[in-house]
């Protein structure tokens, strides 16, 4: 489910992402962000599932960083 959910969100950033691009316009950046945020959050679980208590610690500080 994780990993389901972990190519949900990246594939849907990067076709925000070549949306704005592909506009020039730069109106959906704050949701390509919460999106990326959440990437990393389930991108940290998949970490404490699998025992890298460090790396998931990581990167819900990196996800953090942006609020």
């Amino acid at each position: 489910m994780l990993t389901v959910l972990q190519i949900l969100f990246a594939a849907l950033a990067i076709g925000i992402s070549i949306f704005m691009i592909s506009t020039d316009s730069y109106d959906y950046q704050n949701y390509v962000t919460v999106i990326l945020i959440f990437l990393m959050l389930v991108m940290a679980t998949k970490e404490f599932k699998e025992k890298r208590k460090m790396t998931g610690w990581l990167l819900i500080a990196v996800a953090g960083l942006p609020m």
